[in-house]
């Protein structure tokens, strides 16, 4: 039988892990369908990798992801991801072969609702704040383009990460990045 693996990840070390628990689940599993499965891979090192490998998902294919837990609710907000599971990385590896048996197992069974649409909770100042921010602009900057105080730029930016679930600079930066609707570039 044959399985077609196509896997999606920068950090070659997480790569080669994963390619071999799945040599090892589709070895010993034989009962397991033919089909196409596609696993996305992130280490707390690739966070920045993030928006442009979710550049290139296809829309119409579902994913297994493995990666680091902290990567779960920026992951959570991508509205064109399908995710079929999660595997955390800090599981040790028993567990994570287990993990990966049962989603690949239950992949047509399985259907989490990870792809929701959290930018149109914002409000449309928010989303503008959001659009700088994922150009990399300071709130004082921010407010220079808008025409806001920057008490402004700061509170609207604090009722955005408490929106999408970040509580860090660099989990808001990726997030934005990922919300940032390419068809309304803005040019600074």
């Amino acid at each position: 039988m044959k399985i077609n693996q196509h896997i999606y990840g920068s950090n070659f070390f997480l790569r080669a892990g994963v390619v071999a628990l799945l040599e090892k689940i589709f070895t010993d599993n034989s009962e397991l369908e033919c089909k196409n499965y596609y696993f996305l891979l992130f280490s707390d090192l690739s966070l920045t990798d993030i928006p442009y490998c979710c550049r290139y998902i296809d829309k119409s294919k579902s994913y297994i992801v493995v990666g680091d837990l902290k990567l779960k609710p920026l992951l959570y907000g991508i509205n064109h991801l399908k995710i079929d599971g999660f595997v955390s990385i800090s599981l040790p590896l028993a567990a994570m072969h287990s993990e990966l048996f049962r989603l690949i197992k239950n992949k047509e069974a399985r259907r989490t609702p990870f792809a929701r649409r959290l930018s149109a909770h914002l409000t449309f100042s928010e989303r503008n704040i959001l659009r700088y921010i994922s150009k990399g602009l300071t709130p004082a900057s921010i407010a220079t383009w808008t025409g806001v105080s920057v008490k402004t730029v700061s509170t609207h930016k604090r009722n955005i990460m408490r929106k999408l679930n970040v509580s860090t600079n660099q989990q808001l930066y990726i997030k934005a990045l990922l919300l940032q609707q390419p068809d309304k570039p803005i040019n600074c």
